[in-house]
């Protein structure tokens, strides 16, 4: 749990920064793109085109910034966590419950049952009751080491 909470941390810290960057680069780009825009429009003698091209380069350089640290992460960000589910139920041998979820990520309970409903729906896995009543989610995708060295060619069967 540790490492997810420490990955995830970095990863927002970082894309935070590329953001500011991001959102610095664009105001200065547009506040001195402006300016010589207006020096260009009053034939200010010392204006010059390639300076306006310089600062519209910041201002695009900035936006782009933006878009790949403030609107991607999440995407990023719900992928890798997946990831450490998946490999969680792996472990796990393929059975899973919403709470086992829980307690190993921030994930609340809630979150992580939309997670499993999710997987469920899209026909990664299927539905079982323990004796006990819980619900139990089975991952038939899952099979061990040996399974995998004794398994065979299908058109052989």
């Amino acid at each position: 749990m540790q490492s997810f909470i420490n990955r995830k941390g970095l990863k927002r810290i970082l894309h935070f920064l590329g953001t500011v960057l991001g959102a610095i680069f664009v105001f200065l780009g547009g506040i001195l793109s402006s300016s010589q825009t207006f020096e260009l429009l009053g034939d200010k003698q010392d204006a010059k085109v390639s300076h306006l091209i310089a600062f519209s380069l910041i201002l695009v350089f900035g936006a782009i910034l933006i878009k790949i640290n403030y609107f991607n992460p999440r995407q990023l960000l719900k992928r890798e966590e997946e990831r450490i589910i998946l490999q969680m139920i792996s472990r796990k041998l393929g059975k899973i419950t919403p709470i086992e979820i829980a307690a190993e990520t921030p994930w609340s309970i809630d979150e992580s049952k939309a997670f499993l409903d999710k997987m469920k729906k899209q026909g990664h896995c299927s539905v079982e009751l323990t004796n006990s009543g819980e619900i139990l989610y089975v991952f038939s995708g899952l099979v061990t080491d040996e399974e995998k060295e004794t398994s065979q060619d299908p058109t052989i069967m």
